[in-house]
C-alpha cells in the first residue's frame, strides 16, 4: 500500500496545477485501455510539464466482496479485498511518450482460487505493474519498450477493464503482463503489432506474439492473434506457470455492435510441446469458444454475461486434470454515475471428466463452484 499512498502525493500536486479550462477528450487517453461498460474519467487531471509537455494522471481506488461454494484450500467461503489502488501518469502525444501504472490490483479468475490483492501484487508484476516508453515517430508507427501489456486474449489485465470482474477459463491459458518491445502499425482499417517479450513474465526474451485488427465497419471487426514460445526453459512460479510459459495459442476474436448490443465471440486453441528437458514428458492441447455480450439499459445501467467452454486433451494437466472440460457462465451488471461505479455479479463453472485433488473444495473433489461478488469504487 505504500506504493499507492506515495502516488497519491502525487496525485494531490497535480491537482493543485491541473488546468481546469484546459482538459483533453476522453478518447485522448487510450490507456488503459476499457472494454466496458466502465469507461475512464473524460477529464483527467493534468499539468504542463514545460519542454516534457503536458502530462495526465488518473486511477482508481476499488473494492470488493466475495462469497463462493466449493472453496479449496488456502482459500475462504467470504471475503473482503481491496479490488484496485492504481494511479496511471502518462504522457499521451509527441515523438516521445511514456506510460507508467502503480499501485496494489487483483487478477481474479473464474473457476481458480482467489488470490488477495497484496498476495497478487507481490507475487505477479510488483507495484509498478506496467511501465513503458513509446517512440511515435507518425501516427501509423509506434515502438514500445518496458513491461507491456499482453496482446494476448480477448480480455484485458485488470479488472475494471473488462465488461466482468472476474476473468474467465480462456483468459486463465493467457498471459497478463511481459517484458519486452512491441512494434505497432497501421493502414486504414488494418492495425497490427509484433511483440519479443518475456511470454509469461519469466524473465527471459523467448516469445513472439502478434495481433491484426481488421475494422469492417463501424460495427464489425475481426482479430487474429497467435503467440509462441520459441525457447523453453524451466521456470515454474505463480506468475510463470510451467505448461503455459512453454505453450502455443492462436485465437480468432469477432465483435459486432448493433444498437445498445455488443456480440464478440471468440475461439481459442493452446498447444503444450513435449519437452523432457523442461519437465514437460507429455503434450497437451486446449480448444475454447466463448461468447461476451454487452446490453446497455440507461446511460448509467448496463449488463454484461460471459459464457465459455475448454476442453483439454494430452496426459500434462492444464486445467482440473489431463483431459478435463470445464464450461462456465458469468453475469455482471454495472451501474457508473460520472467516477462512481458498482457492479454485482454471479458466476458458476462445471468441470467435467475431473481428477480428484485437481478440481473444487478443500479435497479438490467437487466438479462445480458458484460465486457472488460486489465491486465499488471510483475512476478519477
Amino acid at each position: 500500500m505504500k506504493y499507492f499512498f506515495i502516488a497519491a502525493l502525487f496525485i494531490n500536486a497535480v491537482i493543485a496545477n491541473a488546468w481546469a479550462d484546459d482538459q483533453p477528450p476522453a478518447s485522448l487517453l487510450s490507456t488503459p485501455s476499457m472494454f466496458g461498460p466502465l469507461v475512464s474519467n473524460p477529464n483527467p487531471y493534468n499539468f504542463d510539464a514545460g519542454p516534457f509537455g503536458k502530462i495526465y494522471a488518473s486511477g482508481i481506488v476499488s473494492g470488493l466482496g466475495l462469497w463462493q461454494s466449493h472453496h479449496i484450500t488456502n482459500d475462504s467461503e467470504g471475503l473482503l479485498d481491496l479490488s484496485n489502488a492504481q494511479v496511471f501518469i502518462q504522457k499521451a502525444d509527441g515523438p516521445v511518450q511514456f506510460y507508467v501504472q502503480a499501485g496494489e490490483y487483483i487478477l481474479p479468475a473464474v473457476g481458480t482460487i482467489y488470490q488477495r490483492a497484496g498476495y497478487t501484487t507481490e507475487h505477479f508484476f510488483g507495484p509498478v505493474p506496467v511501465v513503458y516508453m513509446k517512440f511515435a515517430p507518425t501516427d501509423n508507427f509506434s515502438i514500445q519498450a518496458g513491461k507491456l501489456y499482453t496482446l494476448i486474449g480477448t480480455e484485458n489485465t485488470f479488472d475494471f477493464q473488462n465488461a466482468n470482474i472476474q476473468h474467465g477459463l480462456l483468459w486463465n491459458q493467457t498471459n497478463d503482463i511481459s517484458r519486452g518491445v512491441q512494434v505497432n502499425y497501421s493502414r486504414g482499417p488494418i492495425n497490427g503489432s509484433l511483440a519479443l517479450t518475456d511470454g509469461y513474465y519469466s524473465d527471459k526474451p523467448n516469445w513472439i506474439s502478434g495481433a491484426i485488427t481488421y475494422t469492417i465497419d463501424k460495427n464489425n471487426n475481426f482479430t487474429i492473434l497467435a503467440s509462441s514460445n520459441f525457447q523453453h526453459d524451466d521456470r515454474n512460479t505463480v506468475a510463470t506457470p510451467l505448461t503455459l510459459n512453454n505453450s502455443q495459442l492462436m485465437q480468432l476474436n469477432y465483435s459486432y455492435t448493433i444498437g445498445p448490443w455488443v456480440f464478440s465471440p471468440t475461439l481459442q486453441l493452446t498447444h503444450v510441446p513435449k519437452d523432457a528437458e523442461v519437465d514437460l514428458n507429455a503434450s497437451a492441447h486446449t480448444y475454447g469458444a466463448g461468447l461476451t455480450t454487452k446490453y446497455m439499459l440507461t446511460s448509467n445501467w448496463n449488463i454484461a454475461s460471459r459464457a465459455e467452454y475448454i476442453s483439454t486433451n494430452g496426459e500434462t494437466n492444464v486445467a482440473y486434470g489431463p483431459d478435463s472440460k470445464a464450461w462456465s457462465l458469468t453475469v455482471t451488471p454495472t451501474w457508473q454515475q460520472g467516477i462512481f461505479f458498482a457492479r454485482p455479479e454471479f458466476s458458476f463453472v462445471k468441470a467435467i471428466n475431473t481428477t480428484s485433488g485437481f478440481a473444487f473444495g478443500v479435497d479438490g473433489d467437487h466438479t462445480t463452484q458458484a460465486r457472488l461478488l460486489v465491486e465499488t469504487g471510483v475512476i478519477f
